[in-house]
């Protein structure tokens, strides 16, 4: 866990899950293998985290998951090369029970998301309220790209360029307003750039 204010940069690591499906299924189920919570910041340049177990739509597993407002930067600003993230689940996610609002930002990298369960399975699962700006990247969502669940948590996305491969971009509000409603809650999305294969 990252936490309390703390500020990690994590350079050229391999993160991995060995649970096997089963187990994935049961004991690990919507956990995650990188916590970011309280105040705190995570940078990414590089390496991988590979939370993917099989294609079981039980494996409930993440990648990097949010709580409260916390802060991530993700891939590198000037060369757009960037981490490897897989997992059966959303590479990231954000905890719905907490209030704050993550900022995510992204320069490249490559993020997928194995299953197709209609509800959790995108490249982001947000939550939470979060903010999110991307610049570059290759996403595969299992199903959409981007999930907000809430109607009441406050979204903030920019696409600014990567080639984005589920089925849809953003899927918004199918589980009604939310545990932890925001104060301005909404979904913003601003496109200017970026390759679509929906």
């Amino acid at each position: 866990d990252i936490t309390n204010g703390a500020e990690v940069q994590l350079n050229n690591v391999s993160i991995f899950s060995s649970a096997d499906a089963e187990e994935a299924a049961g004991r690990y189920d919507s956990k995650s293998l990188v916590y970011v919570s309280n105040n705190s910041q995570i940078t990414m340049p590089d390496g991988e985290i590979i939370a993917n177990t099989s294609d079981d739509l039980e494996c409930g597993l993440y990648g990097i998951t949010f709580i409260g407002d916390s802060t991530a930067v993700i891939g590198d600003q000037e060369s757009g090369v960037g981490p490897v993230i897989k997992t059966n689940s959303a590479p990231f996610g954000s905890n719905h029970m907490n209030g704050g609002m993550s900022d995510i930002t992204i320069y490249g990298g490559e993020f997928r998301s194995t299953m197709s369960h209609t509800g959790f399975m995108g490249v982001f699962y947000m939550g939470a309220s979060m903010k999110l700006e991307v610049f570059d990247g290759i996403f595969e969502g299992g199903n959409y790209d981007i999930g907000c669940p809430y109607k009441k948590c406050k979204y903030d996305i920019a696409i600014h360029g990567g080639e984005w491969d589920g089925k849809s971009l953003v899927n918004f509000g199918w589980k009604g307003d939310g545990p932890v409603p925001h104060e301005d809650p909404g979904l913003t999305v601003v496109v200017d750039g970026g390759s679509f294969a929906y």
